[in-house]
């Protein structure tokens, strides 16, 4: 036996730990998480390296998808991709700078509360982010067709004050199949309840299609 070796050994009855994933035992099921090593450091690749610029956008989108495939829970995974966030932040990645964290929203007319059920990230399932890159690039161009576009141009505000706040997760039951139109339901639902068809807001039409 060599006396500079030394072994040591970690167990515990209720979980245990494989690669980058922790398996929990709760009374009579199983959970997953994250798994980090204690001794690990953030060795995420800089975000203002000279690295291929394709590379650079696409580690954060595997990333967050490898921790939605691991966790189980939705306590988890948000607790995780918070972490994630600060180290990526730590190690140069640019943030999207028109989203807006928040755990609830005001009604700019009325002042009614709404409160913000689970996580909404730019990697939620079912997302727009399109239609808001779609705003973003009518606003560019001074498009005279898109109400949103047009209060840009004629207020003059600068696309950099544009901002977007996720107010559902929607969720499909294996019984739905049409995910587009349930958005579309969800969509008509929030334009009714908040009330903002033009000219009170900037929604141009309340489509019941998705409805029939």
């Amino acid at each position: 036996m060599n006396e500079h070796l030394h072994f040591t050994i970690n167990y515990d009855l209720s979980q245990i730990s494989f690669l980058d994933v922790m398996v929990i035992k709760d009374k009579t099921s199983l959970s997953t998480d994250l798994y980090r090593k204690p001794t690990d450091r953030n060795n995420l690749l800089r975000g203002d390296s000279f690295l291929p610029l394709p590379l650079i956008k696409s580690l954060p989108t595997s990333q967050f998808s490898r921790i939605r495939r691991i966790c189980s829970s939705d306590a988890s995974y948000q607790k995780q991709t918070t972490d994630l966030t600060q180290r990526f932040k730590e190690r140069g990645t640019k943030t999207i700078g028109f989203t807006y964290k928040c755990n609830s929203f005001t009604h700019t007319r009325t002042g009614k509360i709404f409160m913000i059920k689970g996580l909404i990230t730019c990697m939620s399932t079912n997302g727009k982010l399109t239609q808001i890159c779609e705003h973003r690039s009518n606003i560019w161009a001074g498009e005279t067709k898109n109400l949103v576009a047009v209060h840009f141009v004629q207020t003059g505000h600068p696309i950099s004050s544009l901002r977007y706040i996720g107010i559902e997760m929607v969720k499909m039951s294996r019984r739905e199949g049409d995910i587009e139109r349930k958005l579309l339901q969800r969509e008509s639902f929030w334009i009714h309840r908040l009330n903002t068809l033009s000219p009170l807001g900037h929604n141009e039409e309340f489509d019941l299609k998705p409805f029939l």
